[in-house]
């Protein structure tokens, strides 16, 4: 259990349930959550239907014990939060999952302190894998998912008076809509910071992968 975030805490806003996902719920919801961030994150590669059917289902399931791993590693400061409609279907039917977002408290290195002007070793908290499923976009859970992060930032970490809570997460230069809905959360660009393997491969004059971002959110 993480210190100041109890395990199956929830708070709810709007139409939508969002709580910490804990081992006694990964057996009913982590399947859902790894075909969200599977059928969002896997990259199609164009080669032949079979290929790309099995390489799938190689994704998903290694993915599933990533997952899995994360949230049953005693210690490890890590919360995935989920979020399911409010109302509870009354014909028997099982929640669905509908947003997922992980929060883990890292430390930063030379390169990331010296960009986000902190000291190295620092401990911020990253968010990262935020996915709100297409169906329930536009809606206000991706910011309520941002702030519930907040409150787990401020459990994973004791700010140092004069010392906010520093929130990091990465997304890709060209997803507007995914700038504008961190921006509107109070994160903002940092400009020092240049994605080094867009950099690498723009050196080597080599076509490589979708420059991202790092954007930050200093909490009181």
């Amino acid at each position: 259990m993480n210190p100041g975030f109890a395990t199956g805490s929830s708070i709810t806003r709007k139409r939508f349930h969002v709580q910490q996902l804990t081992a006694s719920e990964a057996a009913v919801l982590l399947p859902q959550v790894t075909q969200l961030l599977s059928d969002s994150f896997f990259e199609q590669r164009d080669e032949g239907a079979v290929t790309e059917l099995l390489a799938y289902n190689a994704y998903v399931s290694e993915l599933y014990v990533r997952l899995l791993w994360r949230i049953l590693k005693p210690g490890r400061k890590h919360v995935m939060l989920v979020a399911t409609p409010h109302i509870v279907p009354d014909n028997g039917s099982k929640q669905v999952v509908c947003g997922v977002v992980e929060v883990t408290q890292q430390s930063a290195d030379e390169a990331l302190a010296k960009a986000v002007g902190c000291a190295a070793g620092a401990q911020y908290v990253l968010v990262d894998d935020m996915v709100v499923s297409p169906k329930h976009r536009r809606q206000g859970l991706g910011r309520a998912l941002l702030g519930h992060c907040q409150h787990v930032a401020a459990s994973l970490l004791t700010a140092r008076a004069g010392s906010p809570v520093l929130m990091l997460l990465y997304v890709q230069k060209d997803n507007a809509a995914a700038v504008r809905l961190y921006e509107s959360a109070g994160f903002s660009v940092e400009e020092d910071w240049i994605d080094p393997d867009w950099e690498a491969s723009a050196y080597a004059g080599k076509a490589g992968p979708p420059r991202k971002l790092l954007m930050a959110k200093r909490c009181p």
